[in-house]
């Protein structure tokens, strides 16, 4: 606001009047006291006289700034200026809050000339610091001042100096309106996806990709570009963390997905809020093939083989047997003279098998319907067992799994047979997770025809109990069903005892209410404590509760709100006991006014940039001599001497997964160009190498 109106002077000249008061109280005072107090000595009158003269006269002659008046009244910090750097700083914050830009400005650049980097926790005096943004802080009056031009020179020399989310919102309002300004052209967010070259999609296809896999971990890459700014990409529903609108932005995500069939919609938005979406469709089968077997005679085998990945072979005894590529193929077998058994293994395009074998006894024998018992584990074949009677109704069998059984795989393949002396009509599985009454239907097949059914289903398990249930009918109603029992156990290595702790301090509000703090930090611990990355710590009634295993804490977490007039700013201040280090992460939106939902989408913003400084990353290690290893993997994101737990694998069990056994600690000792860096393991009494390395 410009001070050179009649309302200014007004209050200009109140503002100095009410200094000359003060001179004239003092004078008056002294007056009244001269009159009314009896001398008693001329030395005792020159005392008085004097310290009445010290107090007038002792005050320093501070410079007169510049008045800026604003909703009436005189805008000025309560602390005196002394021509300090950090006193133009905090002038020039006042005059920017009271909409007085350009002694803004001039202040800003006065506190640049004598500091010119943006830097948080800049010293002033003794042990007082402050954050430090002079070129953010212009670069916003710039904008406020439509310069956008020479406020996104300014906003971005602050980035290079220190990151800050605000500055970073700023700079993405700065080039949204340079777009509005300069450029007419409607631009729309282009995405590219680098699918598999074999499962890449049609002409006819609704989908930009098609991904068929049985891994555990999916990784889908991309490109994403527009010349007008990309300013947020959703992944299914979930961010992708952006700290800057770029023009080219690649894609790296990694999925952990249920068997099923999946649609995964991927959706770009520039800064001029022109979006853009295409699906992604991801099949995922770690199942082998379900085969049926209908009847066998003297000459042949027949039956059905049924895959949601389609068939890639079938073969009896090592020969091809030929099938339609297809989710359901019939098979004919005819075994050779000399042959005493068949074995059938079906494979399906992800190389998932069932095998089943088939002994010369069972088709020639009386009982016609007495068959074998069939192994389906991928790519292993089980000796088969003659029934002496087949009951009246059927029966459920399962190979390898115990009615009580304990994994530390995350998914269980689960595989057997249902015999029938009639023909079967449904099979179902389903499991019961822990802490929950519901089933939730895994598998379920009708048939027409088939005695025998074998199956090699995959079951996603969650830690503790998990039962596994699994239903048969035939055609004349009768049923049968049977239920396991795994319990799902952590490695050693993998549990959150084995994490760093991190306290965690309520959040301290600055220009907002103490009851919005408190809902901020409670959003934020519960996320922090569902990613299960560190051990955490909460402080309430000046002691920290511990959630998890007492430990001492490696990390102290400390928040911020400040609520200004560009909006609000949480800074989170994560400190290293260890290195004195200190990191930031920070996020800046308007909050105030957010409902509880949106309030916790943008704090998950904020955990994701932390789980971004601290990954938790599983590496290989390749044995050197004696506690040297060699490890490859992106170094960068940890510095040297960074700890890690050396562990092993106590046996060796496909099916079952293992336990862990600590080696000990380990660090980075050296990185080398090659992506390769040297480890350095520290191991306990145990004479066995270690074979992986996990983030503490």
């Amino acid at each position: 606001m410009s001070i050179y109106n009649s309302k200014t002077k007004n209050l200009t000249q109140k503002y100095f009047f009410q200094k000359k008061f003060w001179v004239r109280k003092i004078n008056c005072e002294l007056y009244i006291f001269k009159n009314n107090v009896k001398w008693g000595n001329t030395m005792k009158q020159s005392q008085i006289i004097f310290i009445g003269l010290l107090i007038l006269f002792s005050g320093c002659a501070l410079p007169m700034r510049p008045v800026c008046i604003h909703n009436d009244e005189i805008c000025q910090p309560k602390t005196n200026f002394t021509e300090r750097w950090y006193d133009y700083y905090e002038w020039a914050m006042t005059y920017k809050d009271c909409q007085c830009y350009d002694l803004a400005v001039n202040d800003f650049n006065t506190a640049i000339s004598r500091r010119p980097h943006d830097k948080r926790r800049m010293n002033t005096y003794g042990m007082h610091n402050i954050d430090y943004f002079p070129h953010r802080e212009k670069g916003i009056v710039l904008f406020h001042q439509n310069k956008f031009d020479e406020a996104e020179d300014e906003l971005e020399r602050s980035i290079q100096s220190q990151p800050s989310a605000k500055a970073h919102e700023f700079l993405n309002r700065v080039r949204k309106s340079i777009i509005e300004q300069k450029s007419h052209d409607i631009s729309i967010p282009d995405i590219q996806l680098e699918c598999p070259q074999s499962h890449s999609h049609s002409s006819q296809s609704s989908y930009q990709c098609e991904i068929l896999t049985k891994d555990e971990e999916i990784r889908v890459q991309g490109m994403v570009a527009d010349p007008h700014y990309l300013s947020e990409i959703l992944i299914d529903q979930s961010f992708v963390l952006i700290d800057l609108s770029r023009q080219f932005i690649p894609i790296h995500h990694m999925f952990k997905l249920p068997e099923g069939d999946h649609t995964i919609p991927i959706t770009a938005t520039n800064l001029m809020g022109i979006s853009r979406t295409v699906r992604l469709r991801i099949q995922v089968d770690r199942s082998g093939p379900l085969i049926s077997v209908d009847q066998w005679t003297d000459h042949s085998i027949t039956g059905q083989v049924m895959d949601n990945s389609k068939i890639q072979s079938l073969t009896a005894n090592g020969r091809n047997i030929p099938v339609e590529t297809d989710t359901k193929t019939t098979f004919v077998i005819s075994p050779l003279p000399h042959e005493k058994s068949i074995t059938i293994i079906a494979s399906d395009t992800l190389d998932n098998q069932t095998s089943a074998t088939f002994k010369r006894s069972l088709w020639t024998s009386h009982y016609h319907h007495q068959k074998l018992m069939a192994s389906n584990e991928q790519k292993t074949i089980s000796d088969t067992t003659v029934l002496a009677n087949m009951p009246e109704s059927m029966q459920i069998k399962l190979f390898e799994l115990k009615e009580s059984d304990i994994f530390f795989r995350e998914h269980a393949l689960v595989h057997g047979e249902v015999i029938g002396k009639h023909n079967l009509s449904l099979l179902t599985i389903d499991i019961q997770k822990p802490d929950s009454d519901n089933w939730q239907q895994v598998l379920k097949k009708t048939f027409q025809k088939g005695r025998y059914i074998v199956f090699n289903q995959s079951i996603k398990l969650e830690p503790g109990n998990n039962k596994i249930r699994m239903k048969a009918m035939d055609m004349c109603g009768h049923s049968n069903e049977r239920i396991v029992e795994i319990q799902r156990k952590i490695p050693e290595a993998m549990k959150i005892e084995c994490r760093y702790a991190m306290n965690v301090m309520p959040f301290k509000p600055i220009h907002v209410s103490e009851d919005f703090a408190q809902i901020v930090s409670q959003f934020f611990l519960q996320k922090m404590v569902n990613q299960h990355r560190f051990q955490v710590l909460e402080q309430s009634n000046g002691t920290f509760t511990h959630l998890f295993q007492k430990t001492p804490a490696r990390f102290t977490c400390e928040g911020i709100i400040n609520q200004s007039t560009d909006g609000t700013e949480v800074l989170l201040r994560i400190y290293d006991h260890s290195t004195s280090k200190i990191v930031y992460a920070d996020i800046f939106d308007e909050f105030i006014d957010k409902n509880p939902k949106q309030l916790s989408s943008d704090i998950n913003i904020l955990v994701q940039k932390i789980m971004q400084m601290f990954p938790l990353v599983i590496i290989q290690l390749t044995h050197v001599e004696k506690n040297q290893y060699i490890a490859f993997f992106n170094h960068n994101q940890f510095p040297i001497d960074w700890e890690f737990i050396a562990y092993t694998n106590q046996c060796s069990d496909q099916l079952r997964g293992s336990d862990t056994i600590i080696i000990g600690d380990a660090c980075i000792k050296e990185k080398r160009d090659d992506s390769s860096c040297q480890i350095n393991v520290f191991p306990k009494t145990i004479s066995k190498k270690a074979r992986w390395i996990i983030s503490k």
